[in-house]
């Protein structure tokens, strides 16, 4: 899956039943892209889920959400209330790969204590890519798009390509 600007379940683990099934929900997206710097800043959330219609009382609860480059961060709750809400949020930039690209994990813990009940959703997902290296070449009176390369100890190597205007260097794309 690939992340957008909205929360996405990456995934869900199943705890327990008392008068309704309660989940440990990870959810993640991305909020800032830098393309200059090849980084997107990710945020994600633990969330629990209960589908009672009431809520679970004197649970103890406690959980955590960690996510690729993010600190982990802890959360807790007394009472479970019916329906989804989020109990634990981080955010990162996260760097992505030489070629542009980018997967990323995260996981969010659940302990009741009380119950006895604990589980852990893991998952990934994909942030959308870079186009690492694209330039545009006049051909012909039209513009082209062409990928970018530079030879380095005799191999080819993609690079982006910067152009001097006025004293500053502009990306050229």
């Amino acid at each position: 899956m690939e992340l957008t600007t909205n929360y996405q379940m990456l995934n869900q683990a199943y705890l327990g039943n008392s008068y309704g099934d309660l989940y440990v929900r990870i959810y993640a997206k991305y909020s800032e892209r830098d393309e200059d710097n090849n980084r997107t800043k990710v945020q994600y959330q633990a969330r629990a889920y209960y589908s009672g219609n009431t809520y679970i009382a004197d649970v103890g609860g406690n959980g955590n959400v960690n996510g690729t480059s993010a600190s982990q961060v802890s959360g807790s709750c007394t009472n479970v209330p019916s329906g989804e809400y989020t109990f634990a949020t981080t955010e990162a930039w996260v760097e992505h790969n030489e070629d542009g690209t980018k997967s990323i994990s995260a996981s969010a813990y659940l302990n009741m204590p009380n119950w006895g009940w604990n589980n852990t959703a893991s998952g990934t997902a994909t942030l959308p890519p870079y186009d690492i290296g694209i330039l545009r070449i006049g051909v012909n009176g039209e513009y082209k798009k062409a990928k970018a390369y530079l030879g380095v100890n005799g191999s080819w190597k993609k690079c982006k390509v910067y152009l001097g205007v006025n004293n500053t260097w502009k990306k050229g794309v």
